[in-house]
């Protein structure tokens, strides 16, 4: 069955709000990013509106889902990426810095304890300008940022916001709702993000949809003309040519050490693995029936037995579609989280394995937007959004 992998870019036509929860008195607005089960929705339901799908396709997508989309971040020039642990912001004054960089992946895929890890980090205060080698000079980045490779230059995108305001109306009185004034932020139109689209349908549906009108509504507030983005394919490939492709570009990151061999990845999205209805884990797993390869990678621990894992913790909250009911929440790893894996298996397999992994998510949990790991050393050169 033909799969088709689409880049496609996201532009904001009109103030789109973006929301990871719901306040007393207005939204909390997610800056900078849009998760790919909201893109994953709107591309569902437009298809089906717009006729190029049936309504079988809503039942269809629920019960055995073949479409993956990831997150999209922002574009100014090249791609912005989510912030790994090693990025961090200066305290004193505006900059961001790297404590790690493209140079030192392959020393922390050989690092045997989480000290050596820890100490990357701390080694980031001497990156200031203003208070080099001061303790505690910095803290994590938690907005994208954007690498700029040829100057090494790290900064958030600009992400224009503000801040409307509105009312609830009675029905009834046909005036305003008492107690009922809602201020929201929402991003400006003009803002282009990327994602990329994987179409397992085998008939291309969505794919086709995007091609030919490219018309999405994001976020809430749709009715009252917020959201409305167009969405463009820059690229399309065939997975196995693209596979191929990807897989020649991790030479470089799989590293042999003796019996086994490690590499890096990091978390483009919420990473986790369902152990049960409503119960996960904090650490993904590749499930070899999703990506149709055996998998012999899992996660290295180092000399105590602790996983070599760092990040952010998050929840992922969701509902289902097209039944409004809500999904179990998700305890999951943060975006730009960072895994050491290792395998006893061969550098070709394991080359594989992630290149796979890469397009079409870790596990099944792709379809919601989670678990889309790629090699730590694609954050400096992005071979597939950029």
């Amino acid at each position: 069955m033909p799969v088709n992998v689409s880049l496609v870019e996201i532009k904001l036509e009109s103030p789109t709000l973006l929301v990871d929860r719901v306040g007393r008195t207005g939204y909390s607005s997610i800056y900078g990013w849009i998760p790919g089960s909201t893109l994953r929705g709107s591309i569902v339901t437009w298809t089906v509106r717009s006729g190029y799908a049936g309504e079988e396709t809503y039942s269809s997508e629920m019960n055995d889902p073949k479409l993956v989309v990831h997150p999209a971040y922002p574009v100014e020039g090249v791609t912005a990426r989510p912030p790994t642990p090693f990025i961090q912001r200066c305290k004193m004054e505006d900059e961001v810095v790297d404590a790690l960089g493209r140079e030192a992946v392959s020393e922390l895929t050989l690092a045997h304890d989480m000290g050596e890890v820890a100490r990357l980090i701390d080694r980031s205060s001497n990156l200031c300008s203003s208070s080099r080698g001061i303790p505690n000079a910095t803290k994590a980045e938690r907005k994208p940022v954007i690498f700029d490779g040829r100057i090494r230059k790290y900064y958030p995108p600009s992400g224009d916001t503000d801040v409307l305001t509105s009312v609830s109306i009675n029905k009834y009185l046909r005036s305003a709702e008492t107690g009922m004034l809602f201020n929201y932020e929402v991003l400006l139109p003009g803002q282009r993000f990327r994602t990329v689209v994987v179409d397992r349908t085998g008939d291309g549906i969505f794919s086709e949809y995007l091609k030919r009108e490219g018309l999405l509504y994001l976020g809430r507030g749709t009715s009252r003309g917020l959201g409305r983005v167009e969405a463009r394919i820059l690229r399309t490939w065939e997975l196995k040519p693209l596979i191929q492709e990807l897989k020649g570009k991790l030479e470089e990151w799989v590293v042999d050490v003796g019996s086994r061999v490690r590499v890096t990845v990091y978390a483009r999205s919420p990473a986790c693995r369902m152990m049960g209805w409503g119960i996960s884990s904090f650490l993904p797993s590749l499930d070899p029936d999703w990506l149709g390869v055996g998998a012999d990678l899992g996660l290295a621990v180092d000399r105590n037995g602790r996983p070599m894992a760092i990040g952010r913790r998050t929840r992922f909250l969701s509902v289902s579609y097209p039944t409004g009911i809500p999904r179990p929440s998700l305890a999951c790893s943060d975006r730009g989280s960072i895994f050491v894996l290792e395998s006893e298996g061969s550098e070709d397999d394991v080359g594989m394995v992630l290149a796979i992994g890469s397009i079409l998510g870790w596990d099944g949990l792709a379809v919601l937007g989670l678990n889309i790991l790629q090699p730590l050393g694609w954050w400096y050169d992005d071979p597939i959004y950029s």
